[in-house]
């Protein structure tokens, strides 16, 4: 899925306890998906553990530091409730992936702050847009999206695209 925002393109964030319920991994392995198909981003994780998921959060740590996250994805220490708003509001997009069956606060605080919330909670299904439902897209849209990002992607910002645009500017 592309979105783009003025000056926050891209601008993705994951703000949560560093628990296997909060589905992190999963988290990267989709901006690890976004870095393979040459989509711009940048992604702010901010969180730790809680005692006894120590293993966990540094396999996210060890995952955000390959090279293909590099320079993407920045990882930061849990934050007060005070600091929340800024972070926020420095961000288009937030990722919630935590499963169905409980409301996590920082969900309604992110759309209070006016961002484009991405979940995988199946109980705010006609809160939002079902295509922002994660893990409830078919395979058959979830194929089109790729399509479509996938063309977008060959046709704007493809390597031999660039070169024509170079020879137009360099021999002109």
């Amino acid at each position: 899925m592309i979105l783009a925002f003025s000056n926050l393109t891209q601008a993705i964030l994951f703000l949560g306890r560093l628990d296997p319920i909060k589905n992190a991994d999963v988290f990267v392995e989709a901006l690890e998906l976004l870095s393979d198909d040459g989509v711009g981003f940048t992604a702010d994780i901010y969180g730790g553990p809680t005692h006894g998921n120590e293993k966990y959060a540094q396999a996210i740590r060890n995952k955000v530091a390959s090279p293909i996250l590099n320079g993407h994805v920045r990882m930061h220490v849990g934050i007060t409730h005070s600091h929340t708003p800024d972070i926020y509001r420095s961000h288009a997009l937030y990722v919630n992936l935590t499963p169905s069956g409980s409301f996590d606060k920082t969900i309604g605080e992110a759309m209070a702050s006016g961002l484009v919330v991405i979940v995988a909670n199946e109980s705010l299904r006609g809160v939002i847009a079902d295509e922002f439902i994660a893990l409830t897209l078919s395979e058959k849209r979830r194929s089109e999206i790729a399509k479509k990002s996938r063309v977008y992607i060959l046709n704007e910002h493809s390597l031999p695209l660039l070169v024509q645009k170079l020879e137009c500017v360099l021999f002109s």
